[in-house]
């Protein structure tokens, strides 16, 4: 999730664990530690770009860091607090919830977590809820806003937190609610359009829990779609050719290989012009659909990869784009609303 979901949720964390003797200093302390695993964004620093796509969300949101993590920043704190209020064993407890909760949140979306790093790179990714979405986090926010203006074990302090990761818990749950219906929406319209996937994965637009995309894949393509749980009529799937020819041209290459794990194997790549001499290749990770909402061209995917040619033939990665391409972010999100509430675009 975005930086401001997870302060958030770090500082109901806090409270919830220390609230009631460290007062609004759980909250700030909560925040503080619901930033330490994404600290990994400082990796862009001292890795490659390449490295850095695979480093984001890996050992920082293990649940081995859970336990060393935990350990370490309990033990600074005990060491700079002039006069420690909480325990060993509850400092410790703090952080473990801290950092735990905020490798829970982000598994449930589409880019996923290394949960089991460094023994597996498998990306842990329930994609029930966008990167970013207002409807989750602004009411959270203003919960604890209020609950930090009562007094430390008042009903009042309660009663708001409560509210507050009663509504986390109850829009998580509704997000997958969402899931499981717009799943067997995008299976039902697979087999009565007669596409033989063999696999699919959904996953909600961003800002928003009520338009999805949806790729699939069959033997010779992928196929993309968008349903909102507010449209009539069935998603209609739109074919992108698989270019395997071009695939197979760089097979092994440790950058293809990469992104194809990233991407869990939804990897397209960009036709190439007749010269066949590319000076930038772009693939896109089509979990991730396209930009327009109706049904847009090849380059209107969300997720992109630009990636350089070297003259000895093997791949260098360039960077990881994402959203709207520069000049068009403001068609963007009137089209997404428009399509959330399940109009048609014209």
């Amino acid at each position: 999730m975005d930086s401001l979901s997870q302060i958030v949720l770090g500082a109901a964390t806090g409270e919830l664990v220390g609230g009631r003797k460290l007062g609004n200093r759980a909250l700030w302390l909560g925040a503080l530690a619901g930033t330490i695993p994404d600290l990994d964004v400082f990796g862009r620093f001292f890795l490659d770009p390449l490295a850095n796509l695979a480093f984001h969300r890996g050992i920082s949101h293990s649940m081995l860091f859970w336990v060393i993590g935990s350990v370490f920043f309990g033990e600074l704190t005990l060491r700079i607090s002039r006069r420690p209020i909480l325990s060993r064993w509850q400092w410790w407890g703090f952080y473990f919830a801290c950092f735990a909760t905020h490798v829970l949140l982000d598994c449930f979306t589409m880019y996923g977590t290394q949960l089991w790093a460094p023994f597996a790179d498998t990306r842990v990714a329930w994609s029930t809820i966008a990167v970013a979405d207002p409807l989750y986090t602004v009411p959270f926010l203003l919960a604890l806003v209020v609950l930090s203006r009562k007094a430390p074990g008042t009903s009042g302090r309660r009663y708001w937190h409560r509210f507050g990761w009663a509504w986390s818990l109850g829009y998580l749950a509704l997000t997958l609610v969402n899931k499981i219906q717009v799943d067997q929406t995008f299976e039902t319209s697979l087999h009565e359009q007669r596409i033989d996937a063999s696999r699919f994965v959904s996953n909600p637009t961003i800002l928003n829990n009520l338009l999805w995309n949806a790729a699939a894949e069959s033997e010779d393509a992928f196929w993309l779609a968008q349903h909102s749980i507010f449209d009539a009529e069935q998603p209609v799937w739109h074919r992108i050719e698989k270019n395997q020819e071009w695939m197979d041209t760089w097979a092994g290459d440790p950058v293809l290989e990469t992104l194809k794990w990233f991407s869990k194997g939804y990897l397209h790549l960009s036709p190439i012009d007749s010269s066949g001499h590319p000076s930038v290749l772009e693939f896109s990770d089509l979990r991730f659909g396209f930009m327009r909402a109706d049904g847009g061209p090849d380059d209107d995917l969300v997720f992109r990869f630009a990636v350089d040619v070297a003259p000895e033939g093997h791949l260098i990665f360039l960077r990881a784009e994402g959203g709207p391409r520069e000049g068009e972010e403001m068609d963007f999100l009137p089209l997404l609303w428009q399509r959330m509430w399940g109009q048609p675009i014209r």
